[in-house]
């Protein structure tokens, strides 16, 4: 195993959970040391990689949308279209700085890893007690309108408008299946023939004639961490 390997597996699509891609980093590290000496240059390097993947993985399981876009950056509104399932909206306040509009990435025991909005899109792991709803009145937050709070305010703004246009998208259409069943009624004057359809139903009394069979036919689903700068 080595890492052109597992470039080429990824390429082809070829590990089925971020487990199986981290076995094979854990491979590496396992036959570097064997082969090089658990305090060599180069299993300090292995050692390097794997904490790199392991990262990148967490930060895949947490939100594939936001690792995805944040790698891609594929125009300047990346950090605006909105991830499955969406994010929560808040004013996070970190230390020596003022609230500021954030995406909650993930909650744990009250601490909220929040990414702000912005030029830099820095993370943060912020206190419960310094989080407010986006829907606060900021007028009681005694922000100070700089031009780096009215970038991320307008980055916020697009973002809810991403937001409102994919929730009032139309559902994809699902191809439906036409179903015909004929059925056969005999009694003791005439036998009554009725064809249903998808579309008419149509009910004809020709000639007496045996009982047939029954038959119907049937047709037969998708960053690295960065400090808070400003």
């Amino acid at each position: 195993m080595d890492l052109a390997t597992m470039e080429q597996k990824t390429t082809d699509a070829r590990y089925k959970t971020i487990y199986d891609f981290e076995i094979d980093a854990l491979t590496i590290v396992h036959n570097v040391v064997i082969y090089q000496g658990v305090h060599s240059t180069i299993a300090d390097m292995a050692r390097q990689m794997l904490r790199d993947c392991q990262y990148d993985l967490m930060e895949l399981e947490q939100c594939k949308d936001c690792y995805r876009m944040s790698n891609e950056k594929s125009d300047k509104y990346w950090f605006c279209k909105p991830c499955r399932p969406n994010h929560q909206l808040v004013y996070a306040k970190q230390k020596g700085f003022p609230y500021w509009p954030a995406k909650v990435i993930r909650v744990e025991n009250e601490l909220y890893d929040v990414r702000f909005f912005g030029s830099q899109h820095q993370r943060a792991v912020i206190e419960k007690s310094h989080i407010r709803p986006i829907s606060v009145n900021i007028h009681t937050l005694q922000v100070k309108r700089t031009s780096a709070w009215n970038k991320a305010c307008e980055e916020l703004k697009k973002h809810q408008e991403l937001l409102t246009q994919s929730l009032n998208e139309p559902e994809p259409r699902t191809n439906t299946t036409t179903t015909t069943t004929t059925t056969n009624t005999t009694n003791t004057t005439t036998t009554t023939t009725t064809t249903t359809t998808t579309t008419t139903t149509t009910t004809t009394t020709p000639p007496t004639r045996p009982e047939s069979d029954m038959r119907s036919s049937r047709d037969e689903h998708e960053a690295r961490h960065t400090h808070r700068l400003r």
